[in-house]
């Protein structure tokens, strides 16, 4: 069989949405309805999380979606960070990570995510990464969302 031969096929994979530019938090929750998931847990570091307007948009865009913002990601991203907001989301019985800011709130959501779903504490995770090198996804795709709001700036920031 040559390579024109290949049989065709379909690769079908649910990841999670990136949203990103000017406005894109402001239906957040919408986005979050149409996959179904009616609660989140706001992932983010302590930066992010201390600027009130950035915040407001954060919520308003979510409405009652919002459960609650966990503001402990860090530059280091760390397992722990991760394990922490999955325990956090399963207490308050979230079904969706919206990590807002760069990419240290998207890995530790990400990472948390599949935590949540594989129902893994720190020293499961830690022991399955000290085993086998790493860790398996879940059988579920993992519902992540992320938007970048903070790249957003405010008319009166803008108007220099």
């Amino acid at each position: 069989m040559s390579s024109l031969d290949t049989p065709s096929f379909a690769f079908d994979y649910d990841p999670g949405a990136i949203h990103y530019g000017r406005g894109c938090i402001d239906d957040i929750g919408g986005a979050l309805a149409e996959r179904g998931c009616d609660t989140a847990l706001v992932v983010c570091g302590s930066n992010v999380a201390a600027n009130a307007d950035l915040m407001d948009a954060v919520g308003a865009g979510l409405g009652d979606r919002l459960a609650e913002v966990f503001a402990g990601t860090t530059p280091d991203k760390r397992l722990r960070e991760a394990a922490r907001a999955a325990e956090r989301a399963a207490d308050l019985g979230v079904d969706a990570f919206v990590p807002v800011g760069g990419g240290s709130s998207l890995d530790v959501a990400t990472v948390a995510s599949v935590l949540r779903a594989r129902d893994l504490s720190l020293a499961e995770a830690r022991q399955e990464v000290a085993d086998t090198g790493g860790s398996r996804r879940p059988r579920i795709p993992p519902r992540s969302r992320r938007c970048s709001p903070c790249r957003r700036r405010s008319r009166a920031r803008t108007s220099r």
